[in-house]
């Protein structure tokens, strides 16, 4: 099957965004480098401690504390990005669309039901044994045997 026309310029867009998002990425790790450091020459002057003492032990040479690591993912995720996006036009030339791309979905999972009883909104455990709350979370009363018992 033949790729889409506009599957190329969409990875070009994201990747155009990719690369502005890594730039001000990179400027926000800088000025956060040096906030850190402003802060650490605070606390040196005012708990009159050695600066190069502070530095030693709060900002490891080996392990900065600016976010170095998170750019390495960062630049992990967007790669991934664009192998998704190849991989999505894979899928669409394979005829196989409806198939989802390795990229995970985490579904938002409901912990209790929501009643209106006498025009007043109560959320209950849908439990034997479960228990009934008003809007502002307080127990109200008892859901047992599949009926709502306000007290």
């Amino acid at each position: 099957m033949k790729k889409l026309k506009h599957s190329k310029q969409m990875l070009l867009d994201a990747q155009a965004f990719l690369k502005n998002i890594e730039t001000n990425y990179s400027k926000l790790n800088k000025e956060y480098a040096k906030n850190i450091l402003k802060l650490l020459e605070k606390i040196s002057i005012g708990e009159k401690l050695d600066l190069e003492m502070l530095k030693a032990k709060y900002l490891n040479e080996e392990e900065p504390v600016i976010i170095t690591n998170n750019i390495t993912i960062f630049s992990n995720i967007t790669d991934n990005i664009s192998e998704e996006i190849i991989t999505s036009e894979n899928i669409i030339d394979e005829d196989t669309s409806s198939e989802v791309t390795s990229s995970e979905v985490i579904l938002e999972e409901i912990i209790l039901d929501k009643i209106t009883i006498n025009s007043i909104n109560y959320y209950y455990e849908n439990k034997d044994n479960g228990r009934i709350f008003d809007v502002n979370s307080k127990v109200v009363g008892e859901y047992k045997n599949k009926i709502h018992n306000i007290i």
